[in-house]
């Protein structure tokens, strides 16, 4: 193990998934020496200012001291690093990801990581997924393995009448109960609800998971009402599933339909599924969209406390699919084949149900919820920054351009940084040990060359990444993307 910064320049072969130091990175421990970062500007995401001229001092993997340069105390046995002009921040959340759906765990390994640690994405809230591999991976990034934190819910509930690696039976209330247990007695961080759940069994993982003391979040079922979800407790919402129908004049008939639509086994759920698998609400919705009754759920979201994670890019990847240019998206460079190869077997298969109506709604429906997701945070509701890497988006490029689309909704830079920040690990209740730049809190930190709250295209632009005890300089951040295959390319 390296026992000093290493900053050297010239030739960089790339960084093994496999946790072995290249030149430009060092797992830094309680026997390495201390770093300082001198004349550095740290970004307080929670006022949402710059406070230049600042010392940190980084010992192993935590924050040992922060303060003015001009005041400081440094001890002298320590590395020292001039960060003059360069800003910090706390390591970036991705609040929808599946580092272990559908996916080998090679793949996770030698594609998911690389790119997540390139980005300086040190978390990631996983939200379904095989069990037995996360916690592989968990085991494997605490024993030197460069990668994220991770908080997972494991598999998925879903209305299945059988278990599968990715998704828990949950066709009826007693099934769902046992579900809930069963993932609190295997870990669980917390509980992930699919679309399909019947209203029996939603409710009852809302009232075992309060039994078990663990959060649910997830979908808003198709026989479920936003508010009803609200309600109930769910304490955030994917992809504004839910929300459309609920803010429908036609809501009544809207529901009726889709339950008629469910009993059809035969024909029905093709469809229903290719519209749920890109997000989309019944025929008719968005056309009945209603601005008093959006108000006044997003109000009760507020008073109820229930976040959202929009997944903005990824709804954004289904407008490109359907126009042809889903590859032109940042990042896809460094998408290896085996990684687009799953798209290219699933997709047709769930693309082919839909009509050119459909379709075109896929196109609309993004300026729509870039349009709801300012409304609802004007309206007080909490929103995360999530990407659903990595269906049909890059891992971790795609949280960087979540951050954009937030922007462009309405949110502040200071917002949408805050939400892949703070807001995420507050959500998780790690915030006394994360989510800041603060004396005692876990250094995971990413180093930026320009200020995300001038433009938030910033955080893409990238000088070091510092993460569970590692140190990545830009030579080291390039080599894992260079190992991936293809030169980078500076950010747009």
């Amino acid at each position: 193990m390296l026992k000093r910064i290493v900053f050297a320049l010239g030739v960089l072969c790339g960084v093994a998934a496999t946790g072995v130091l290249a030149v430009g990175q060092e797992r830094r421990d309680s026997a390495s020496k201390p770093l300082i970062l001198s004349h550095v500007t740290i970004i307080d995401v929670a006022a949402g200012r710059a406070n230049p001229e600042m010392t940190v001092i980084i010992a192993g993997d935590r924050i040992e001291a922060v303060g003015a340069s001009a005041k400081v105390s440094t001890p002298g046995n320590a590395v020292f690093m001039d960060a003059k002009g360069k800003f910090l921040i706390p390591g970036l959340w991705d609040a929808h990801y599946h580092i272990a759906h559908g996916y080998s765990a090679n793949w996770a390994r030698e594609v998911s990581l690389p790119l997540l640690v390139a980005n300086g994405v040190t978390g990631i809230r996983d939200i379904g997924g095989d069990f037995d591999l996360i916690k592989t991976l968990k085991k494997e990034i605490a024993a030197g393995t460069a990668g994220p934190r991770i908080i997972a819910a494991g598999p998925q509930l879903t209305g299945a009448s059988k278990d599968s690696v990715q998704f828990l039976a949950s066709n009826d209330a007693d099934a769902a109960r046992h579900s809930v247990i069963y993932l609190k007695q295997s870990g669980a961080g917390f509980i992930k609800v699919q679309s399909m759940v019947p209203r029996d069994a939603y409710f009852a993982i809302a009232d075992e998971a309060k039994r078990q003391g663990l959060s649910f979040v997830g979908h808003v079922p198709e026989l479920i009402s936003a508010a009803e979800a609200s309600d109930a407790g769910q304490g955030s919402m994917e992809h504004s599933m839910g929300i459309w129908q609920s803010c429908s004049t036609a809501e009544p008939e809207l529901r009726k339909s889709m339950a008629e639509a469910l009993k059809d086994t035969k024909t029905a759920p093709g469809y229903i599924f290719a519209r749920i698998a890109f997000g989309l609400p019944p025929r008719g919705t968005l056309e009945t969209f209603n601005n008093a009754k959006a108000a006044q759920l997003f109000e009760r979201f507020a008073r109820n406390g229930t976040w959202q994670v929009p997944t903005l890019v990824e709804e954004q990847s289904f407008a490109l699919l359907v126009s042809g240019g889903l590859m032109d998206q940042r990042g896809m460079n460094f998408v290896p084949a085996s990684m687009r190869k799953p798209w290219d077997l699933y997709l047709p298969k769930i693309l082919t149900p839909l009509s050119a109506e459909d379709r075109q709604d896929l196109v609309k429906i993004v300026p729509m919820m870039l349009d709801v997701v300012g409304r609802m945070h004007r309206a007080g509701v909490r929103i995360l920054a999530g990407s659903d890497a990595p269906w049909l988006v890059v891992p971790g490029f795609s949280l960087h351009d979540e951050l954009v689309l937030l922007v462009r909704a309405g949110l502040t830079p200071a917002g949408a940084l805050r939400s892949a920040t703070l807001d995420t690990v507050e959500f998780l209740g790690l915030q006394n040990s994360l989510g800041t730049v603060e004396t005692g809190k876990l250094a995971d930190l990413v180093l930026l060359d320009a200020n995300p709250l001038e433009d938030i295209r910033n955080t893409q632009k990238i000088s070091a990444v510092f993460m569970q005890g590692h140190y990545f300089n830009r030579e080291a951040l390039d080599g894992l993307l260079r190992k991936l295959g293809t030169q980078p390319t500076s950010p747009k």
